[in-house]
């Protein structure tokens, strides 16, 4: 009997937070949803990319093929606070706004400061190249008014079902990944001819640009010998077969940061 009533408690309030979650969600965004008439349409492109470190500088070959293709708009983009480094580097963006929350959490705050930081003009295309969408990205692409907003296919477990359900009515057209893709450059590769660029593997290599000259008077390259989750983290062994055989295919030094 005193089960019965903690599972039923429990439910309730499970029930609760969901409604009320809901609720307040939606309320939001019937407050904060931006309509622009096509007078007030802008010459530039947002890109949404709430993701870490590593993942932004591989995309960072594809950035610079986006705005070949974009060549006479402005590109703006939304990050993490710890990633804007990485997009400064990119050398071809206009604005770099930071959503400095925690990406898996909603933090409406948040999402309307980067809504007054944006502006009232609607957009010419809002892109979303991250297969790993959170729930952050999706509202700030349903809130962010543009003429046409456009999507890779989500095929993670950020979010559940109904959401993803939910989440694809937000952008006007989804572009699908490839079967049997094997890493992250080939989706990008997807992404990009789902926008009309014609490329190759080799084009979108990742690309940062320096300032500080390198002091080095041979050929490097760097590793970062950890991860930023725990369960994917390689032991030291790996990250040793791995530079032994960088520099042996190569004759590269190898920088540990």
């Amino acid at each position: 009997m005193l089960l019965r009533q903690k599972v039923s408690s429990l439910l309730k309030k499970v029930k609760q937070k969901f409604f009320s979650f809901n609720l307040y969600h939606r309320l939001f965004c019937a407050i904060n949803h931006k309509t622009a008439s096509l007078k007030d349409c802008s010459n530039e492109i947002l890109i949404i990319r709430l993701d870490l470190i590593g993942d932004c500088s591989m995309f960072s070959g594809s950035m610079i093929q986006i705005k070949k293709l974009y060549s006479n708009c402005k590109i703006n983009v939304i990050c993490l606070k710890n990633t804007k480094c990485i997009f400064e580097r990119i050398g071809c963006i206009n604005k770099i706004l930071t959503y400095d929350s925690n990406p898996n959490s909603i933090n409406y705050k948040e999402i309307k400061k980067l809504q007054q930081e944006l502006g009232k003009k609607k957009l010419k295309v809002l892109l979303q190249p991250q297969t790993s969408r959170m729930k952050a990205a999706d509202v700030l692409a349903s809130l962010i008014p543009a003429e046409e907003k456009i999507a890779i296919e989500d095929r993670t477990d950020n979010s559940s079902k109904e959401w993803k359900k939910k989440s694809q009515s937000y952008y006007s057209r989804i572009i699908p990944i490839p079967k049997g893709w094997r890493n992250e450059y080939e989706y990008y590769l997807a992404f990009l001819k789902g926008l009309g660029i014609q490329v190759e593997l080799k084009d979108i290599q990742p690309r940062l640009y320096f300032s500080v000259e390198n002091k080095f008077k041979s050929r490097y390259f760097a590793i970062v010998p950890g991860a930023s989750l725990l369960q994917r983290a390689w032991n030291a062994e790996k990250f040793a077969n791995v530079i032994v055989s960088i520099f042996k295919s190569t004759g590269w030094l190898p920088v540990i940061l």
